[in-house]
C-alpha cells in the first residue's frame, strides 16, 4: 500500500480593492467581538478560497469528479495555514 505525501505548500500574492479590504477586516472585527478565534487577514483570506473551491462552485466540483479528480483543498482552515505563514518560501 502506497501512502500519498502531503502535497508542499505554496505562496499566493493577491491585490484585493479597498472594499473587499475593509470587509475583511470587518470580518476580522465580527471575529474579535464574538468571541472567536480572530485570523490574520492572509489566513482568511486563504480559508475563504479553500471554502470556495471545496464548496463554492457546484459546476466546478462536478467537472472535477468527471476528471477522475478529487479536490486536494482538504479542511480550508488547516489546509492554508502553513501555506499563509509563508513555510514555502522556506
Amino acid at each position: 500500500m502506497k501512502i500519498a505525501k502531503p502535497l508542499p505548500p505554496h505562496t499566493l500574492e493577491i491585490r484585493l480593492s479597498a472594499e473587499m479590504m475593509a470587509e475583511l477586516k470587518w470580518y476580522q472585527r465580527y471575529q474579535k467581538e464574538v468571541g472567536k478565534e480572530s485570523w490574520d487577514l492572509k489566513e482568511l483570506g486563504g480559508a475563504l478560497l479553500g471554502v470556495f473551491l471545496a464548496e463554492g462552485d457546484a459546476e466546478f466540483l462536478a467537472w472535477r469528479l468527471r476528471q477522475g479528480q478529487k479536490p486536494t483543498a482538504g479542511t480550508p482552515a488547516a489546509s492554508t495555514s502553513s501555506v499563509i505563514n509563508g513555510a514555502s518560501d522556506a
